[in-house]
């Protein structure tokens, strides 16, 4: 229903600029300061405390938007007055205000592009001037610090000074220009993440994903430190230091950006730190989103979200036994284990079974990917190995990999 009411509302919108009056018309022009807007904040119109806000000087609104006039005929009246109405598609208007009879030709042509900060200290134009705008009309459309979701219209007006002031229904009908910009502010008060789940265990590499309206202007920054289980996320978020990022990062949403799901592939490349196995890791993801006042922006952030990852697997060994013995040297290591990335072992043997004290024989090798799981050396087609002679040995098998 609110759809069909917003429909229509902008099919009459755009039906204003068709009255005008008999004679022609100024041609003007108007645009809200930022045309990707998301988040409408209420102190930047109204300064102070709304619940003990008198009538609002039209004065102290930040620069919302810009308008100006370009003349056209020269049997243009030269003495009019300006209106500016800010209303919600298909409600009440949130304000109106006039300004007194002043000539468009010697005070607007002239400027130009003016804001409505610029407009407001224009001293021939008064405007907003014993006709403030009335504080209890804006209560109804506040959600928290802001304006509510809504699809905001801002119109610009001349008309005859004699019409009767701000009446803006006997102004429309005598007017000599009039123009419309449209702003539609989504007020999001939070980035929802949806994976890894808080307090997820991971063995390979999560694909981040979050929901906040994908708008056009609209920037992530992307954060994910280390920390212990069981440290307060906000603290380690708060504190990052270079020691604890693995990832700091802000990333524009897309010039083509559409709906409010966000992906993000964490590969352990280029400024992504590797995940390490039996770590834990938490992490944020903050919106900057652009408001209604020019290159003015919020950030807006999820709640901080934490994951871990496991210990590696054990090894298993399948030969030799504790028990084995061999007379002529031959021996075979035989173990089992998954494929990780840069998945490297190391091989130690000992004389002895103090396996701390120092090696009879030892080397690293580099498994790659790991494209098997069972491994096998013959000890004595190893390069360096040295030859076992009558004794006891103890030896072991390690592995480090890096997450997926």
């Amino acid at each position: 229903m609110k759809f069909i009411v917003l429909f229509l509302f902008l099919i009459g919108a755009s039906l204003l600029l068709f009255f005008v009056s008999d004679g022609q018309s100024y041609t003007l022009e108007a645009e809200i300061m930022d045309p990707y807007a998301m988040i409408f904040p209420v102190g930047r119109m109204i300064p102070g405390d709304l619940s003990n806000a008198d009538d609002i000087d039209f004065q102290s609104i930040a620069s919302i938007f810009r308008m100006r006039v370009l003349d056209t005929e020269p049997d243009d009246p030269d003495t009019l007055r300006l209106l500016v109405r800010l209303e919600v598609a298909g409600e009440d208007p949130i304000f109106t205000v006039s300004s007194t009879p002043f000539n468009v030709r010697e005070v607007l042509v002239p400027l130009g592009w003016q804001t409505n900060e610029q407009l407001s200290i224009v001293p021939e134009l008064h405007i907003g001037e014993g006709d403030d705008i009335n504080a209890e009309q804006i209560l109804p459309y506040i959600d928290g610090g802001n304006m509510a979701d809504n699809l905001y219209v801002l119109s610009v007006l001349l008309t005859d000074p004699e019409n009767g002031g701000a009446d803006w229904d006997i102004a429309l009908n005598d007017n000599y220009g009039i123009e419309s910009a449209t702003a539609r502010v989504r007020n999001p008060s939070q980035v929802e993440v949806t994976s890894p789940d808080d307090g997820e265990e991971l063995m390979e590499s999560p694909i981040f994903t979050w929901l906040f309206p994908r708008n056009p202007g609209v920037k992530f920054h992307l954060l994910i430190v280390s920390g212990e289980e069981g440290d307060d996320p906000t603290t380690a978020l708060d504190f990052a230091n270079e020691a604890t990022t693995f990832l700091d990062t802000t990333f524009d949403a897309g010039i083509d950006a559409a709906g409010e799901q966000t992906t993000y592939l964490y590969q352990g490349l280029g400024d992504e730190r590797p995940f390490e196995f039996g770590s834990t890791y938490f992490w944020r993801v903050t919106a900057i989103a652009p408001t209604m006042f020019f290159e003015e922006s919020v950030d807006i952030s999820s709640v901080p979200s934490m994951f871990k990852f496991g210990d590696l697997p054990a090894i298993d060994v399948r030969s030799p036994d504790d028990d084995f013995q061999t007379y002529d040297g031959n021996i075979s290591f035989v173990w089992r284990y998954p494929s990780y990335q840069n998945l490297v072992f190391h091989f130690k043997v000992v004389a002895g079974n103090d396996i701390d004290s120092p090696p009879f024989t030892e080397f690293d090798w580099n498994a790659g990917q790991g494209q098997r799981d069972i491994y096998v050396f013959a000890y004595a087609e190893l390069w360096n190995a040295k030859e076992l002679i009558p004794g006891e040995y103890t030896w072991q098998i390690k592995a480090t990999a890096e997450i997926n």
